[in-house]
């Protein structure tokens, strides 16, 4: 028997131990990628909890992402903006309140216009219903509509 013979003997169990480890092989990739995987994640949420730095280009120097300020950081912007939003809400509410009592300011005095055009007009047409009064200049009235217009002579 020579080495085909050995070989042939036991290559069941060659084929067999070769089909394991590359089984093995495998299972290991994916738990090595699944663990890669993780491992990022904790990183990234690291990156988050904590800030990251930018990251430059080696040989430009040119700024491929630009820093990440921590997550304290951040909450204390937030509540920044939005203590400046209540505010601006305020301002405007009471802006609002202001700008409904002008217009209604100005409504009561577009009535009141509205009432004093009123009684003008009918004390307009009393006057014009009445005989009319003697003339200042001493002239009559006849006299008066006689006059050429533009003639002050």
């Amino acid at each position: 028997m020579g080495i085909l013979g050995a070989i042939d003997n036991y290559a069941g169990w060659l084929v067999a131990v070769v089909a394991g480890l590359t089984a093995l092989t495998l299972l290991a990739r994916k738990a090595v990628h699944g663990l890669a995987s993780v491992a990022r994640r904790v990183n990234d949420a690291f990156d988050t909890l904590l800030g990251r730095d930018e990251i430059r280009h080696p040989d430009t120097g040119v700024v491929l992402v630009p820093a990440t300020p921590g997550l304290g950081r951040r909450l204390a912007d937030m509540e920044s903006t939005i203590a400046r939003l209540a505010d601006n809400e305020d301002r405007i509410t009471r802006l609002e309140k202001k700008f409904d009592s002008h217009v209604e300011h100005s409504r009561h005095i577009e009535e009141l216009r509205s009432e004093e055009a009123t009684e003008m007009w009918k004390a307009i047409r009393a006057v014009a219903e009445t005989s009319p009064a003697p003339l200042l200049s001493g002239e009559t009235p006849a006299e008066v509509s006689q006059t050429p217009r533009g003639d002050s002579t």
